[in-house]
């Protein structure tokens, strides 16, 4: 069984699955000039080393049901705001992101995924069909040009990419996990060591329906790799200390969401 390191702290732990933008701008002390913030020396600069551009848009996320995949839990468009769902938004990735961190959402929302189709000889075992929990949610991103992640905004309005990463964070039996799509692995932005590489998976594609509205698919029969996030999670702060990542094996996936307006 792979062993994948996880050393993250809780700031950079917590920035990878609730999507902290990592297309900040870093600026540069000499001369005040700005440059890009995303490779792995910058990724761990605080709100006020970091200018934000305004290359976001915030919507609804509405997310396909899926019963041999993810489904949605029934109950309509996620919005920022509302019921747990702290992050729905496109540009630098796409982002859907259920937390509550302070324990008093009375309703939280949340979707399920379907984990008892493991491919044949990819090492997984059917896990049944799991609630997501809290913390939960999808990223996907574009591919990097240098140390700069591809922001949605750049995509004509009616064509389609592959997506380079896309990833389902969740809950088993109380224990953190992730499901790894795509060539880029997960905490990239973090040091090698962090990594979460879906090696055998599939990529996604990122489609842009309007100028306000982008959706996420990984259609039928696409493969993610899952991973079993080790760590204690201190409760009330964030996710889990992320110890190091067990590769569960290869799992069929189907997956759909869109966000804006």
């Amino acid at each position: 069984m792979r062993i994948a390191k996880i050393k993250l702290s809780a700031v950079v732990g917590l920035s990878l699955f609730i999507g902290v933008s990592l297309t900040a701008m870093h600026r540069v002390a000499s001369g005040g000039g700005l440059r890009s913030c995303t490779s792995a020396r910058y990724c761990n600069l605080t709100a006020e080393d970091c200018e934000f551009p305004g290359s976001n848009i915030v919507g609804p996320a509405v997310v396909a049901d899926f019963p041999d995949g993810v489904s949605s839990d029934g109950r309509g468009p996620y919005y920022k705001g509302s019921d747990g769902v702290i992050d729905s938004r496109t540009g630098q990735e796409g982002a859907l992101t259920i937390f509550d961190r302070a324990h008093t959402v009375k309703h939280i929302r949340s979707f399920s995924v379907n984990l008892n189709k493991p491919v044949p000889g990819g090492g997984g075992v059917p896990l049944g069909v799991v609630s997501s929990g809290s913390p939960s949610g999808f990223i996907t991103q574009r591919g990097m040009i240098g140390d700069t992640v591809q922001n949605f905004m750049n995509i004509p309005v009616g064509q389609t990419e592959k997506a380079a990463m896309m990833h389902i964070a969740f809950y088993i039996n109380g224990r953190f996990h992730i499901l790894q799509m795509g060539p880029q692995p997960s905490g990239h932005c973090a040091i090698e060591e962090d990594a979460v590489h879906g090696t055998g998976t599939s990529a996604g594609t990122i489609t842009r329906v309007s100028r306000t509205k982008w959706v996420m698919n990984l259609p039928d029969g696409s493969i993610g790799r899952l991973f079993d996030i080790q760590g204690a999670q201190r409760v009330g702060v964030g996710p889990p200390n992320y110890e190091h990542a067990v590769d569960k094996g290869l799992y069929y996936v189907h997956l759909r969401y869109e966000i804006g307006h």
